[in-house]
Protein backbone atom coordinates (compact mmCIF):
# COMPACT_ATOMS: atom_id res chain seq x y z
CA UNK A 1 0.00 0.00 0.00
CA UNK A 2 1.18 3.43 -0.80
CA UNK A 3 0.71 6.70 1.02
CA UNK A 4 -1.85 9.13 -1.28
CA UNK A 5 -1.21 12.79 0.04
CA UNK A 6 -2.47 15.81 -1.04
CA UNK A 7 -0.14 19.06 -1.78
CA UNK A 8 -1.45 22.26 0.30
CA UNK A 9 -3.12 24.93 -0.67
CA UNK A 10 -0.59 27.48 -2.55
CA UNK A 11 -3.61 30.16 -1.83
CA UNK A 12 -3.16 29.51 1.82
CA UNK A 13 -2.47 33.15 3.68
CA UNK A 14 -0.42 32.95 7.02
CA UNK A 15 3.51 33.31 8.54
CA UNK A 16 5.51 30.39 7.05
CA UNK A 17 9.16 29.63 7.44
CA UNK A 18 11.07 29.30 4.35
CA UNK A 19 10.88 25.15 3.79
CA UNK A 20 8.34 24.30 5.99
CA UNK A 21 4.91 23.13 5.54
CA UNK A 22 1.99 25.16 7.34
CA UNK A 23 0.87 23.33 9.85
CA UNK A 24 -3.17 22.75 10.03
CA UNK A 25 -5.16 25.05 12.77
CA UNK A 26 -6.38 22.57 15.64
CA UNK A 27 -9.09 25.15 16.00
CA UNK A 28 -12.12 27.17 14.10
CA UNK A 29 -11.46 30.67 13.63
CA UNK A 30 -13.15 33.17 15.68
CA UNK A 31 -14.72 34.27 11.90
CA UNK A 32 -15.24 30.72 11.02
CA UNK A 33 -16.72 30.33 14.86
CA UNK A 34 -19.22 33.46 14.46
CA UNK A 35 -20.45 32.38 11.01
CA UNK A 36 -21.01 28.69 12.38
CA UNK A 37 -23.08 30.33 15.30
CA UNK A 38 -25.16 32.68 12.55
CA UNK A 39 -26.19 29.39 10.28
CA UNK A 40 -26.96 27.42 13.84
CA UNK A 41 -29.32 30.45 14.92
CA UNK A 42 -30.81 30.79 11.18
CA UNK A 43 -31.98 26.96 11.20
CA UNK A 44 -29.31 26.37 8.19
CA UNK A 45 -31.20 28.93 5.85
CA UNK A 46 -28.47 31.26 4.61
CA UNK A 47 -31.02 33.63 3.28
CA UNK A 48 -32.14 34.53 7.06
CA UNK A 49 -28.45 35.52 7.97
CA UNK A 50 -28.86 39.84 7.04
CA UNK A 51 -25.05 40.21 7.72
CA UNK A 52 -23.45 39.71 3.92
CA UNK A 53 -19.23 39.00 4.90
CA UNK A 54 -20.98 36.86 7.77
CA UNK A 55 -23.41 35.23 4.89
CA UNK A 56 -20.60 34.04 3.12
CA UNK A 57 -18.40 32.56 5.53
CA UNK A 58 -21.40 31.06 6.71
CA UNK A 59 -21.83 29.82 3.43
CA UNK A 60 -18.97 27.86 3.63
CA UNK A 61 -19.19 26.66 6.41
CA UNK A 62 -22.21 25.18 5.25
CA UNK A 63 -20.53 23.55 2.27
CA UNK A 64 -17.99 22.28 4.84
CA UNK A 65 -20.60 20.66 6.87
CA UNK A 66 -22.57 19.17 3.59
CA UNK A 67 -19.80 16.47 3.39
CA UNK A 68 -22.55 14.37 2.67
CA UNK A 69 -24.44 15.04 -0.63
CA UNK A 70 -21.23 14.58 -3.26
CA UNK A 71 -19.07 11.17 -4.05
CA UNK A 72 -15.38 11.27 -2.40
CA UNK A 73 -12.82 10.97 -4.77
CA UNK A 74 -10.54 7.88 -5.09
CA UNK A 75 -7.28 9.51 -3.74
CA UNK A 76 -9.12 11.13 -0.71
CA UNK A 77 -10.66 7.91 0.17
CA UNK A 78 -7.55 6.14 0.20
CA UNK A 79 -5.96 9.45 2.72
CA UNK A 80 -8.57 8.65 5.05
CA UNK A 81 -7.93 5.36 5.15
CA UNK A 82 -4.36 5.43 6.13
CA UNK A 83 -5.20 8.49 8.87
CA UNK A 84 -7.38 5.97 10.60
CA UNK A 85 -4.67 3.27 10.40
CA UNK A 86 -1.95 5.34 11.47
CA UNK A 87 -3.97 7.25 14.11
CA UNK A 88 -4.87 3.51 15.79
CA UNK A 89 -1.31 2.30 15.32
CA UNK A 90 1.38 4.33 15.76
CA UNK A 91 2.25 5.48 19.43
CA UNK A 92 1.33 8.89 20.89
CA UNK A 93 4.38 10.88 20.24
CA UNK A 94 6.13 10.06 17.62
CA UNK A 95 6.69 12.08 14.99
CA UNK A 96 4.76 12.72 11.98
CA UNK A 97 5.50 12.92 8.57
CA UNK A 98 5.69 16.05 6.87
CA UNK A 99 3.42 15.49 4.43
CA UNK A 100 0.70 13.71 6.64
CA UNK A 101 -0.93 16.89 8.46
CA UNK A 102 -1.29 19.44 5.53
CA UNK A 103 -2.73 16.43 3.56
CA UNK A 104 -5.13 15.54 6.11
CA UNK A 105 -5.97 19.83 6.98
CA UNK A 106 -6.17 19.75 3.10
CA UNK A 107 -8.75 16.77 3.01
CA UNK A 108 -10.45 18.50 5.59
CA UNK A 109 -10.99 22.08 4.05
CA UNK A 110 -11.63 20.98 0.28
CA UNK A 111 -15.69 20.55 1.53
CA UNK A 112 -16.59 17.16 -0.42
CA UNK A 113 -19.06 15.08 0.84
CA UNK A 114 -19.60 11.50 0.95
CA UNK A 115 -22.01 9.42 -1.20
CA UNK A 116 -24.64 8.11 0.78
CA UNK A 117 -23.57 4.16 -0.27
CA UNK A 118 -20.86 5.24 1.79
CA UNK A 119 -21.96 6.36 4.98
CA UNK A 120 -22.28 3.05 6.64
CA UNK A 121 -19.30 2.42 5.83
CA UNK A 122 -17.54 5.70 7.34
CA UNK A 123 -19.35 5.75 10.28
CA UNK A 124 -18.63 2.31 10.83
CA UNK A 125 -15.11 2.24 10.41
CA UNK A 126 -15.23 5.60 12.02
CA UNK A 127 -16.55 3.86 15.52
CA UNK A 128 -14.28 0.83 15.01
CA UNK A 129 -11.27 3.12 14.92
CA UNK A 130 -12.19 5.36 17.76
CA UNK A 131 -12.40 1.93 19.67
CA UNK A 132 -9.16 0.57 18.79
CA UNK A 133 -7.21 3.82 19.40
CA UNK A 134 -9.12 4.04 23.48
CA UNK A 135 -8.15 0.41 24.15
CA UNK A 136 -4.92 0.78 22.42
CA UNK A 137 -4.06 4.37 24.68
CA UNK A 138 -5.45 2.72 28.08
CA UNK A 139 -3.37 0.04 27.24
CA UNK A 140 0.08 2.24 26.76
CA UNK A 141 -1.22 4.73 29.55
CA UNK A 142 -1.28 0.98 31.71
CA UNK A 143 2.16 0.31 30.63
CA UNK A 144 3.41 3.92 31.39
CA UNK A 145 2.47 4.11 34.54
CA UNK A 146 4.00 0.51 35.83
CA UNK A 147 7.33 1.94 33.91
CA UNK A 148 7.27 5.01 35.91
CA UNK A 149 5.99 7.63 33.43
CA UNK A 150 3.30 10.29 33.19
CA UNK A 151 1.64 9.78 30.16
CA UNK A 152 1.42 12.37 27.20
CA UNK A 153 -0.37 13.54 24.37
CA UNK A 154 0.94 15.16 21.27
CA UNK A 155 0.08 17.17 18.72
CA UNK A 156 -0.46 14.53 16.50
CA UNK A 157 -3.07 12.88 18.88
CA UNK A 158 -4.86 15.86 18.92
CA UNK A 159 -5.47 16.32 15.00
CA UNK A 160 -6.04 12.70 14.25
CA UNK A 161 -9.17 12.77 17.17
CA UNK A 162 -10.09 16.28 15.64
CA UNK A 163 -9.99 14.61 12.29
CA UNK A 164 -12.31 11.63 13.16
CA UNK A 165 -14.67 13.50 15.04
CA UNK A 166 -14.74 16.12 11.83
CA UNK A 167 -15.53 13.84 9.73
CA UNK A 168 -18.23 11.43 11.94
CA UNK A 169 -19.77 14.53 12.67
CA UNK A 170 -20.25 16.25 9.52
CA UNK A 171 -21.74 12.36 7.94
CA UNK A 172 -24.21 12.33 11.24
CA UNK A 173 -25.09 16.17 11.31
CA UNK A 174 -27.13 15.97 8.08
CA UNK A 175 -29.07 13.02 8.83
CA UNK A 176 -29.85 13.56 12.84
CA UNK A 177 -30.96 17.55 11.32
CA UNK A 178 -33.81 15.48 9.26
CA UNK A 179 -34.60 13.02 11.42
CA UNK A 180 -35.20 15.91 14.22
CA UNK A 181 -37.31 18.19 11.20
CA UNK A 182 -39.40 14.86 10.59
CA UNK A 183 -40.13 14.15 14.27
CA UNK A 184 -41.03 17.28 14.70
CA UNK A 185 -43.78 17.00 11.75
CA UNK A 186 -45.20 13.55 12.97
CA UNK A 187 -45.68 15.26 16.29
CA UNK A 188 -47.26 18.26 14.86
CA UNK A 189 -49.83 15.55 12.31
CA UNK A 190 -50.21 14.15 15.84
CA UNK A 191 -51.28 17.25 18.05
CA UNK A 192 -53.60 17.99 14.67
CA UNK A 193 -55.05 14.40 14.60
CA UNK A 194 -56.00 15.21 18.60
CA UNK A 195 -57.19 18.69 17.56
CA UNK A 196 -59.32 17.31 15.03
CA UNK A 197 -61.14 14.39 17.55
CA UNK A 198 -61.85 17.37 19.76
CA UNK A 199 -63.57 19.93 17.25
CA UNK A 200 -65.70 16.86 16.30
CA UNK A 201 -66.52 16.16 20.10
CA UNK A 202 -67.19 20.04 20.12
CA UNK A 203 -69.65 20.24 17.05
CA UNK A 204 -71.49 16.77 18.41
CA UNK A 205 -72.23 19.23 21.82
CA UNK A 206 -73.16 22.65 20.23
CA UNK A 207 -75.37 21.15 16.71
CA UNK A 208 -72.17 20.94 14.26
CA UNK A 209 -70.80 24.10 14.74
CA UNK A 210 -66.97 24.09 15.57
CA UNK A 211 -66.06 26.69 18.50
CA UNK A 212 -67.35 30.24 17.65
CA UNK A 213 -67.37 32.25 20.66
CA UNK A 214 -66.97 35.61 18.45
CA UNK A 215 -68.79 36.06 15.14
CA UNK A 216 -66.76 38.92 12.87
CA UNK A 217 -68.08 41.14 10.30
CA UNK A 218 -69.17 44.90 9.45
CA UNK A 219 -65.86 46.08 10.31
CA UNK A 220 -64.99 44.02 13.48
CA UNK A 221 -61.15 43.30 14.11
CA UNK A 222 -60.17 39.96 14.70
CA UNK A 223 -56.19 39.57 14.52
CA UNK A 224 -55.89 41.60 18.37
CA UNK A 225 -54.30 38.50 19.45
CA UNK A 226 -55.17 39.19 23.61
CA UNK A 227 -57.04 41.95 24.28
CA UNK A 228 -60.86 40.46 24.36
CA UNK A 229 -62.60 37.43 22.74
CA UNK A 230 -64.76 40.19 20.12
CA UNK A 231 -61.18 40.92 18.75
CA UNK A 232 -58.87 37.88 18.20
CA UNK A 233 -60.22 34.82 16.00
CA UNK A 234 -57.83 33.04 17.86
CA UNK A 235 -60.30 33.07 21.00
CA UNK A 236 -62.34 30.97 18.94
CA UNK A 237 -59.83 27.83 19.03
CA UNK A 238 -59.08 28.60 22.74
CA UNK A 239 -62.24 27.40 23.64
CA UNK A 240 -61.12 24.05 22.81
CA UNK A 241 -58.37 24.15 25.78
CA UNK A 242 -60.39 26.58 27.81
CA UNK A 243 -63.29 23.98 28.09
CA UNK A 244 -61.37 21.05 28.12
CA UNK A 245 -62.30 19.73 25.00
CA UNK A 246 -58.50 19.50 24.28
CA UNK A 247 -55.08 20.19 26.48
CA UNK A 248 -53.24 23.66 25.25
CA UNK A 249 -49.95 20.92 24.89
CA UNK A 250 -51.85 19.37 21.93
CA UNK A 251 -52.39 23.34 20.44
CA UNK A 252 -48.64 23.86 20.59
CA UNK A 253 -46.34 22.96 17.66
CA UNK A 254 -42.69 21.62 18.37
CA UNK A 255 -42.26 23.93 15.31
CA UNK A 256 -42.93 27.27 17.57
CA UNK A 257 -40.59 27.71 20.75
CA UNK A 258 -42.79 30.16 22.27
CA UNK A 259 -45.78 28.29 21.77
CA UNK A 260 -46.85 27.93 25.83
CA UNK A 261 -48.41 24.33 27.10
CA UNK A 262 -50.13 25.03 30.10
CA UNK A 263 -53.26 27.19 30.28
CA UNK A 264 -53.70 29.70 33.10
CA UNK A 265 -56.85 29.61 35.29
CA UNK A 266 -59.56 31.56 33.55
CA UNK A 267 -57.75 32.85 30.16
CA UNK A 268 -59.79 33.13 27.32
CA UNK A 269 -56.95 33.33 24.54
CA UNK A 270 -53.24 33.39 23.75
CA UNK A 271 -51.45 36.80 25.00
CA UNK A 272 -49.81 37.59 21.99
CA UNK A 273 -49.52 36.55 18.47
CA UNK A 274 -46.44 34.96 18.63
CA UNK A 275 -47.53 31.89 20.91
CA UNK A 276 -50.33 31.02 18.13
CA UNK A 277 -49.12 27.69 16.57
CA UNK A 278 -52.08 26.87 14.31
CA UNK A 279 -54.89 29.51 12.23
CA UNK A 280 -58.25 29.15 12.71
CA UNK A 281 -61.10 29.74 10.02
CA UNK A 282 -62.35 33.05 9.92
CA UNK A 283 -66.48 32.67 11.02
CA UNK A 284 -68.44 35.57 10.37
CA UNK A 285 -71.67 35.87 11.76
CA UNK A 286 -73.20 35.33 8.46
CA UNK A 287 -71.06 32.81 7.08
CA UNK A 288 -70.60 29.68 9.36
CA UNK A 289 -68.99 26.24 7.75
CA UNK A 290 -70.36 23.83 9.38
CA UNK A 291 -68.28 20.35 11.00
CA UNK A 292 -68.74 17.73 8.30
CA UNK A 293 -68.22 19.57 4.93
CA UNK A 294 -65.60 18.03 3.39
CA UNK A 295 -64.36 20.83 1.56
CA UNK A 296 -64.60 22.86 4.39
CA UNK A 297 -61.24 24.25 6.25
CA UNK A 298 -60.92 24.53 9.57
CA UNK A 299 -57.52 24.56 10.99
CA UNK A 300 -54.13 25.42 9.30
CA UNK A 301 -50.43 25.57 10.88
CA UNK A 302 -50.02 29.18 11.81
CA UNK A 303 -50.41 31.55 8.64
CA UNK A 304 -47.31 33.41 7.60
CA UNK A 305 -49.34 36.37 6.05
CA UNK A 306 -50.91 37.13 8.81
CA UNK A 307 -47.77 37.23 10.72
CA UNK A 308 -46.09 39.71 8.37
CA UNK A 309 -49.27 41.61 7.65
CA UNK A 310 -49.60 42.76 11.75
CA UNK A 311 -46.35 44.41 11.07
CA UNK A 312 -47.57 45.92 7.73
CA UNK A 313 -44.28 44.03 5.93
CA UNK A 314 -44.40 42.71 2.35
CA UNK A 315 -45.51 39.65 2.41
CA UNK A 316 -45.81 36.56 0.19
CA UNK A 317 -49.19 35.33 -0.51
CA UNK A 318 -47.38 31.49 -1.63
CA UNK A 319 -45.07 31.15 1.77
CA UNK A 320 -45.54 27.96 3.54
CA UNK A 321 -45.89 28.12 7.17
CA UNK A 322 -42.93 28.92 8.99
CA UNK A 323 -44.06 26.05 11.82
CA UNK A 324 -41.72 23.51 9.32
CA UNK A 325 -39.23 26.42 8.10
CA UNK A 326 -41.28 26.87 4.95
CA UNK A 327 -41.56 23.24 3.77
CA UNK A 328 -45.03 22.92 4.40
CA UNK A 329 -48.36 22.83 6.47
CA UNK A 330 -50.96 20.62 8.31
CA UNK A 331 -54.68 21.05 7.05
CA UNK A 332 -57.29 20.28 9.21
CA UNK A 333 -61.11 19.94 6.57
CA UNK A 334 -64.58 19.76 7.89
CA UNK A 335 -65.10 16.09 7.81
CA UNK A 336 -62.19 15.70 10.31
CA UNK A 337 -59.08 14.49 7.88
CA UNK A 338 -55.76 15.65 8.52
CA UNK A 339 -53.26 15.78 5.37
CA UNK A 340 -50.44 17.89 4.39
CA UNK A 341 -50.01 20.90 1.88
CA UNK A 342 -46.24 21.56 0.22
CA UNK A 343 -47.75 24.77 -1.41
CA UNK A 344 -50.75 26.95 0.17
CA UNK A 345 -53.87 26.28 -2.17
CA UNK A 346 -56.42 23.56 -1.52
CA UNK A 347 -58.31 21.58 -4.13
CA UNK A 348 -62.16 20.52 -4.43
CA UNK A 349 -63.20 17.57 -3.87
CA UNK A 350 -61.52 14.10 -4.23
CA UNK A 351 -58.63 16.20 -5.69
CA UNK A 352 -58.32 18.74 -2.33
CA UNK A 353 -54.61 17.49 -2.10
CA UNK A 354 -53.26 16.72 -5.43
CA UNK A 355 -54.37 19.47 -6.98
CA UNK A 356 -52.49 21.59 -4.24
CA UNK A 357 -49.99 23.65 -5.53
CA UNK A 358 -51.32 24.29 -9.27
CA UNK A 359 -51.33 27.83 -8.44
CA UNK A 360 -55.34 27.39 -9.44
CA UNK A 361 -57.08 26.19 -6.03
CA UNK A 362 -58.02 28.40 -2.98
CA UNK A 363 -55.15 29.30 -0.93
CA UNK A 364 -55.68 29.08 2.51
CA UNK A 365 -53.75 32.50 3.91
CA UNK A 366 -56.52 35.15 1.49
CA UNK A 367 -59.91 35.49 1.36
CA UNK A 368 -61.30 35.03 -2.15
CA UNK A 369 -61.72 38.63 -3.37
CA UNK A 370 -57.99 39.32 -2.63
CA UNK A 371 -57.08 36.56 -4.37
CA UNK A 372 -59.15 37.49 -7.52
CA UNK A 373 -56.95 40.44 -7.60
CA UNK A 374 -53.85 38.80 -6.92
CA UNK A 375 -55.05 36.58 -10.25
CA UNK A 376 -54.44 39.63 -12.52
CA UNK A 377 -50.27 40.27 -11.10
CA UNK A 378 -48.14 38.50 -10.74
CA UNK A 379 -44.93 38.23 -8.45
CA UNK A 380 -44.88 39.58 -3.62
CA UNK A 381 -47.07 41.88 -3.45
CA UNK A 382 -48.18 44.24 -0.93
CA UNK A 383 -51.91 42.74 0.02
CA UNK A 384 -53.41 45.28 2.12
CA UNK A 385 -54.63 42.73 4.83
CA UNK A 386 -56.17 44.89 7.46
CA UNK A 387 -57.64 41.98 10.32
CA UNK A 388 -61.25 43.29 9.35
CA UNK A 389 -61.37 41.12 5.88
CA UNK A 390 -64.01 37.52 6.03
CA UNK A 391 -64.33 34.68 4.21
CA UNK A 392 -67.09 35.02 0.83
CA UNK A 393 -68.43 32.06 1.18
CA UNK A 394 -68.71 28.62 4.10
CA UNK A 395 -66.11 27.34 1.41
CA UNK A 396 -63.68 30.18 1.08
CA UNK A 397 -60.63 29.11 3.18
CA UNK A 398 -59.82 32.07 4.95
CA UNK A 399 -57.35 31.27 8.39
CA UNK A 400 -56.33 33.63 10.90
CA UNK A 401 -54.49 34.96 12.89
Amino acid sequence: MHDASIQPDPSDDGPQRAGATPAPSASLTPADAAALDALVDAAFDLDAITDQSLRQRAARVAALMGLADTPVPVANRALVDVAFLRATRQPAGSAAPADELPALAALLSAGPAFESTDRDRLVASTLSGIDRAIDAERQRMRLDMRRGKVPSISIRDIVSVAAVLLIAASVVWPVLSHMREQGRQMACNSNLGIASTALATYANDYQYSPPMVAGFGGGTPWWNVGQSPQQSNSANLYALARQDYVSLASLACPGNAGAPTVAAPGQQDWKSLEEISYSYQIMPVAVRITWGSPDAVVMTDRSPVILRAVRREVIDPWANSPNHHGRGQHVVMGDGSVGWLSFPEIGQGQDRWSAAGTAHGDNIWLPRPIERLLDQVTGRQRVDLKGVEIPESADDAFVGP
